[in-house]
């Protein structure tokens, strides 16, 4: 049956990072128990979620699905998912069983190159004692909490640029994390008793360290280094030569059938695998889910600048005066900004607006740049905002002129740079796919924002430039909060014009009359 023009989509909520603005374990496990809910009304009983992964790569595509770059945060954010999705301590029959990813951590990128492609295969550890500081405590805290099983990332950690031995890590083998046996007894030593699942396409095009292999080596060298499940496949064929050809055992085979009939037993699809349709119609329909998101949203947004006390801007401030909305993003159609724009109109029937920024003498622009892609090497990614990032910096800079406000919101994936934008805003605040007409109201006064950064943005280029070895400026398994401690003396977090350090835990306020 296809989709009606009556579906309604889950519940919308900041994205992974604008949770961690919040800073509040609270929302975290609303979120958690509203998610579970529509999900276990709608048959859904399994997610390949969430990223225990620390941000610690500025440039990581991937970054903007973690809980930012505080492990501890992480850590506890990690204890709230899992219980909250499971149903308790551990999986419970009316709860979602999680894989957590990407085990032992992806944010030590090679600059930010993901391990999808070749050219992003190794997770890097420079320096001592960076794995077991920043990247395994969240997935302790995963473990901890139950999760029912756990995902090893691609990637191979790098033997050469990295400081070894890394805790309890010896040494590194130069294989991906599926395929190695010594990552792998380390997450077991953690006390994981689920499943270990691999990620998608590590028998074909990512099986990095063992192409060399055939696919039922491949499969033999995995389930032997402690995989019990391999994802996004249905080569049986490949897993039966592997057994028949002597590559894994009987008991190895017996093992990671257990673990997995443990979590279909426990969720009790063999009993009773279906959902009733008009239940999980009204459970999505829940207002008490779209209220607590709505309120996320706003507890998402970060207040990061706040010149001369600008905002908010109150009708009684706006009073004689015309405001100007932008938004600028990927594939941005006129349909859309126009709906945007609608939408906050009805909501601010006081104020006045304008589509033309040459006659308006506020203007409010709001921006999602983008850069990078998901399977394929497009280059070390350049985390300036301009053109090539989907943002018309030169249309900036001509508002910027025009108007005698000018305020940024900026949603961010990324921690990008700022010298293009922040000089030019009179406020600036930053949400993390948090609503643009959220982020419009609090430019408005309709809430006080209360978001703290999840994620530290670094100065400029120089801090994450990458020299003719390879080797960046800033430490890739080092969170920016910590990054200036193995820097030398050179900076690393950005300053604004104001004084504000845009590291983490950064945000201001203003009270609302």
């Amino acid at each position: 049956m296809g989709a009606t023009p009556e579906d309604l989509p889950f519940t919308q909520w900041p994205g992974t990072l604008g949770l961690a603005a919040t800073g509040s374990l609270d929302v975290i496990e609303d979120f958690a128990a509203q998610s579970r809910a529509e999900w276990l009304a709608a048959g859904l009983r399994k997610g390949y979620m969430y990223m225990a992964d620390v941000f610690t790569d500025p440039r990581w595509f991937r970054g903007h699905g973690t809980f930012g770059e505080d492990p501890e945060f992480v850590s506890r954010a990690m204890d709230a998912i899992v219980r909250g999705f499971q149903g308790g301590d551990r999986l419970a029959a009316d709860g979602v069983a999680l894989t957590t990813k990407h085990f032992p951590g992806g944010g030590a990128r090679e600059n930010g190159t993901d391990p999808q492609y070749a050219e992003g295969r190794f997770n890097i550890y420079p320096t001592p004692g960076s794995l077991e500081e920043y990247h395994l405590p969240p997935f302790q805290a995963a473990i901890d909490a139950g999760t029912s099983s756990v995902m090893p990332y691609y990637a191979i950690p790098s033997d050469e640029k990295s400081s070894t031995p890394q805790g309890r890590v010896t040494q590194f083998e130069q294989l991906g994390f599926a395929f190695n046996k010594e990552i792998l007894d380390l997450l077991r030593s953690m006390g994981h008793r689920g499943y270990i699942n691999s990620d998608s396409g590590i028998l074909s095009k990512m099986a990095w360290g063992a192409e060399e292999l055939t696919t039922a080596q491949r499969v033999g060298l995995a389930v032997m280094a402690g995989t019990d499940m391999f994802a996004d496949t249905n080569d049986v064929d490949a897993v039966r030569d592997a057994f028949v050809s002597g590559f894994f055992t009987s008991a190895r085979l017996d093992e990671a059938a257990q673990l997995l009939l443990e979590e279909l037993f426990t969720l009790g699809l063999f009993e009773n695998p279906y959902a009733d349709p008009a239940e999980a119609d009204r459970i999505v329909r829940n207002t008490e889910a779209a209220a607590a998101a709505e309120d996320a949203h706003r507890r998402s947004v970060v207040l990061a600048k706040n010149h001369d006390a600008v905002l908010p801007l109150t009708p009684a401030s706006l009073t004689g005066k015309r405001v100007y909305v932008e938004l600028m993003a990927k594939e941005l159609t006129v349909k859309e900004l126009d709906a945007l724009r609608s939408r906050i109109e009805q909501a601010h029937p006081d104020v006045a607006f304008t589509t033309d920024h040459r006659g308006a003498d506020v203007a409010i622009v709001l921006m999602k740049p983008f850069v990078g892609a998901y399977f394929e090497f497009v280059g070390v990614a350049d985390l300036a905002i301009d053109d090539h990032s989907h943002v018309d910096i030169e249309k900036v800079r001509r508002i910027r002129e025009s108007v005698d406000t000018l305020v940024i919101g900026l949603n961010a994936m990324y921690p990008w740079l700022l010298d293009a934008i922040e000089p030019l805003a009179d406020g600036l605040l930053v949400g993390f796919e948090s609503r643009y007409e959220t982020m419009v109201d609090a430019v408005l006064g309709e809430y006080s924002p209360s978001g703290r950064l999840p994620i530290t943005f670094p100065i400029d280029a120089d801090a994450i430039a990458v020299d003719a070895d390879g080797r960046c400026a800033s430490p890739n398994d080092v969170p920016g909060y910590a990054k200036e401690r193995h820097m030398d003396g050179r900076p690393y977090v950005y300053v604004d014009a104001d004084g504000n350090r845009y590291e983490l835990g950064h945000g201001l306020t203003y009270d609302v009359a």
